[in-house]
């Protein structure tokens, strides 16, 4: 009697979460499935970078991405992709006459330059998007894009990342984007520490710690509590969790970290330069959708001053050939284009991969 109880107690919990669920967010519940790997799916923890894709792991398809504006409209890759063996997102590789010279292309940048969307079961995103573009300009010339672009990098990360990579691809075209998490960092109250992400090792107990409530398909309560309250054990969502409860803004500009990003742009273009690449610097453009938000203000402030940096390191190097675009003048507080404060929505991304185009000579 007492098990027929229990059994009853649980599917009407399920049940009434079901209708609470769906009647607050007006959808279902989604019951995620956990990563096959005893950490994570595709991100792990480096010395080097504040996190960094898994050599030739797979990224999960189909994850409904909830976007403040965009709601229940996108998810994650549409198929299941592969990570590149040297940890970096997919190459976009045209080659439809081997023996044309290539064109080589490198992106660099955080999560606005990296950010794929499922829509309408097509991926979208900036590699996919401006492969197309250059092949409607001409669909003789074979290319190759290379992106390295990675969620959550500073532009420390960005540059060892640029650094590695052009010693095995001779780049024509570098375009960078400056980090959103630049923007975040000049801004917070870091106490010392390098990140405002925590390293996997710091995080690692709450991992572990959330794998004790089982995954039993079916009880969506019992997932959406975990979830909730302990996190997933996905690494890259434990640490956005983590983030957002950890950062403190502080009330002024850290002027020394924007000296730091200007020495690391200083030292990437004389290095794009030095290798005969052009490179391609592109102001970050900004969406301030939600008034009530104190840190959007100051992110908004922040990426501002940081644009400010591009401009002038342009200058300094427009008679060597780097070139500049001004994406924050296109897209800027247009709500239309965008998914959060920072992200592109599709439409978006593809006026943006538009304006790339234009600058490519093929």
């Amino acid at each position: 009697m007492n098990f027929f109880f229990l059994i009853s107690i649980i599917i009407f919990v399920e049940l009434f979460f079901r209708i609470l669920f769906f009647f607050k967010y007006k959808r279902i519940y989604k019951f995620k499935k956990r990563p096959r790997n005893k950490y994570d799916d595709y991100i792990t923890s480096s010395n080097i970078n504040s996190y960094q894709f898994k050599e030739n792991a797979f990224v999960y398809p189909k994850i409904n991405l909830n976007y403040p504006l965009k709601k229940n409209t996108y998810t994650s890759f549409t198929k299941q992709i592969k990570i590149s063996e040297d940890r970096t997102l997919p190459n976009i590789e045209y080659l439809k006459k081997k023996h044309l010279k290539r064109l080589n292309i490198c992106l660099l940048g955080d999560s606005v330059m990296a950010n794929n969307l499922g829509y309408l079961d097509k991926d979208i995103n900036v590699a996919r998007n401006l492969s197309i573009e250059l092949i409607s300009k001409n669909n003789q010339k074979a290319h190759l894009i290379k992106n390295l672009a990675t969620p959550g990098w500073q532009i420390v990360d960005i540059f060892n990342s640029y650094i590695y990579q052009s010693c095995f691809y001779k780049f024509n075209y570098v375009f960078f984007m400056e980090s959103y998490n630049d923007a975040i960092y000049s801004f917070v109250d870091k106490n010392g520490k390098r990140y405002i992400r925590p390293t996997f090792f710091e995080i690692n107990k709450w991992i572990n710690f959330s794998r004790i409530i089982p995954s039993i398909y079916g009880l969506t309560f019992l997932e959406y509590l975990r979830e909730r309250f302990l996190g997933s054990d996905n690494y890259r969502d434990r640490t956005m969790i983590a983030q957002h409860r950890k950062i403190a803004f502080s009330d002024k500009l850290d002027k020394d970290y924007l000296n730091k990003y200007e020495n690391y742009l200083l030292n990437l273009c004389n290095t794009c330069l030095f290798n005969n690449s052009i490179p391609v610097l592109i102001t970050t453009p900004f969406c301030n959708w939600n008034n009530k938000s104190v840190h959007q203000d100051k992110i908004m402030f922040a990426i501002k001053e940081l644009n400010k940096i591009v401009i002038k390191t342009y200058k300094k190097f427009k008679n060597d050939g780097c070139l500049i675009y001004h994406a924050d003048k296109d897209f800027s507080n247009k709500i239309e284009y965008f998914v959060d404060c920072v992200h592109f929505n599709h439409q978006g991304i593809e006026i943006f991969t538009k304006k790339l185009s234009s600058i490519v000579k093929i």
